[in-house]
This record gives C-alpha cells, sequence and structure tokens, in this order.
C-alpha cells in the first residue's frame, strides 16, 4: 500500500505535463491562424466586411419605419376669406366640376335654387372651343349633371372671346375673389364670371350675406375695384338684360346697334362670358 501510494505523484506528473504542452500547442496553432488572418489584404477585409453588412442588411430592412411627420393642414381663413354660404362651398364646386372635364377653365359659376335645392351652376370651357354645363349639389357637393354646350358649329368661333379674356387676365379669379370680400366686409360669393373685353377683362363677383348684396368687378389686370354697388337683401336686380354681365337691359343697349338692331361687336365682346351657359339665346349670334 505504501509504495503503490509513494509512485502515484510520479506516475501523473509526466501526464500533466503532456497535457500542458498539448494545451500550449493548441494556443500557439490559434494565434498563428489569428495572426494569418490580420496579415492578409485589404481585399479579403473588405469582403469580410462586406459580408458581414449584407448578413446584417435583412435584420436593418426589417426595422419598422418612423412614421412621417403629420403637416397640419391649413386653418379654413387661410384657404378663402368667404364666411357663410352653402355647405358645399364654391371653391369644393369649382374643383369638382373642373376634374370632371379635364383641361377645363371657368368662365363662370352661381349659386341658384332650382326645384326647392339649392345648386352650382358652372360653365367650364376647353381649349376646342367648347364649354360644358355642370351642376353640383350645394348640400352634398354630388356632381348632377355634365353636358357640353348645344351652339351651332357655324357660331363655335364666338367661344374664343372668353377664352382670350382669360388668357390676358393677370390676376387670378381667387386673388380677385379675395379682394372682393374684403372691400365688401365679409360674405360669401354666389356668382363668379369673366367678364368685359379680351383689353380690359373684369372679374364680376356678387358677395352674399344675411343682409346685403354687393356687386363688384375686379379688374383682371391691375387688380383694383372697377365697380362696386351694394343692395339689400330682397331688392331688386341690377339690370342686366338676364346675363348677368352688367352691360345693361337688351332695349337701354338697343342704340348700340346698327344693322336692323343686331348686336353690336362691343356687347358682343362684353356678354361673352356668358357664352355656352343653358340659358343664353345663341341665335342672335348665328349668320342668318
Amino acid at each position: 500500500m505504501n509504495i503503490n501510494a509513494t509512485a502515484t505523484p510520479h506516475t501523473t506528473g509526466p501526464m500533466r505535463r503532456h497535457r500542458r504542452l498539448a494545451a500550449v500547442a493548441l494556443t500557439a496553432g490559434a494565434l498563428a491562424l489569428s495572426l494569418t488572418a490580420c496579415g492578409g489584404s485589404d481585399t479579403d477585409a473588405g469582403v469580410d466586411r462586406a459580408r458581414a453588412a449584407k448578413s446584417a442588411a435583412p435584420a436593418a430592412a426589417e426595422t419598422p419605419a418612423a412614421a412621417p411627420t403629420q403637416v397640419p393642414a391649413p386653418a379654413a381663413s387661410a384657404a378663402s376669406p368667404e364666411r357663410g354660404g352653402p355647405k358645399t362651398s364654391r371653391t369644393q364646386a369649382l374643383a369638382t366640376a373642373e376634374k370632371a372635364v379635364a383641361g377645363s377653365r371657368m368662365t363662370g359659376i352661381r349659386l341658384e335654387n332650382e326645384h326647392g335645392n339649392q345648386v352650382w351652376k358652372v360653365d367650364v370651357m376647353t381649349a376646342d372651343p367648347r364649354v360644358h354645363n355642370l351642376k353640383v349639389d350645394a348640400t352634398t357637393g354630388a356632381l348632377l349633371g355634365n353636358r357640353a354646350d348645344q351652339m351651332p358649329e357655324r357660331a363655335r368661333k364666338y367661344l374664343e372671346i372668353p377664352l382670350a379674356k382669360l388668357a390676358t387676365a393677370k390676376v387670378e379669379r381667387e386673388t380677385a375673389v379675395r379682394t372682393a370680400v374684403e372691400k365688401a366686409g365679409g360674405g360669401f360669393v354666389s356668382r363668379l364670371s369673366i367678364q368685359g373685353t379680351e383689353a380690359d377683362p373684369v372679374w364680376q363677383i356678387r358677395i352674399s350675406d344675411a343682409t346685403v348684396r354687393h356687386e363688384i368687378d375686379v379688374n383682371a389686370k391691375t387688380g383694383g375695384i372697377a365697380r362696386h354697388e351694394e343692395h339689400k337683401s330682397g331688392s331688386a336686380e341690377t339690370p342686366s338684360g338676364g346675363n348677368g354681365s352688367g352691360t345693361g337691359s337688351a332695349a337701354d343697349r338697343s342704340g348700340e346697334r346698327g344693322n336692323g338692331g343686331r348686336i353690336s361687336e362691343q356687347e358682343l365682346r362684353e356678354r361673352s362670358g356668358n357664352f355656352g351657359t343653358d340659358f343664353y339665346d345663341w341665335s342672335q349670334h348665328v349668320p342668318r
């Protein structure tokens, strides 16, 4: 028993030394591999970085994107100075009409009562030239009708006149509206059209409120107020010959007409803002 107990340290000592040498050899091998990798070319290192980035890309792609910043809608006062009026505003009705007829431009819009309901009647013109008469429900905003003008082809050339007025106007319609509303001291636009002549176009604007109606002309070249009339609610309309042009009744204008009472060139150009409307009488312009 004593011999075995004394021999045990002599037997285990060499084994421990062998294990230590093996561990040192393994450590040296790992260090050599590490030094070889570090001593590689820049290209190898770049490949390793690219592979690492590629493997990380899917994880990055799965990261939810940040929510876009919400831009607050502009206040109503910044969009339009108008107050009151029907539920569907003039600007909403215009947007509906111009969207329904691609490439069109407004020549006139008016708020009317039709069978007990309020409707916006909008006239837009395309470059053909052709007028489209549209109706927009002033309560729901629905498009109620859209028809092309019924004008005789031989009279279609007259539609170039309102297009020419729009082309020479330097003041945009909404700028003119703002000027008119400020002049009236409030209210909403119940009628708007391009009038005058190519040389002197005007935006003719009616502002309505609870007690007063304002008839205002804004010079479409300078932006100045060319006319301003006030009428208490319920008072008679300003004579306009049924066309809203503000040029007086047919009887008042008869002195301007020669050649058997036919319409004069000046009156023709002044009334051209209403060309294509559903109530306008084209027969007076069509050659016999």
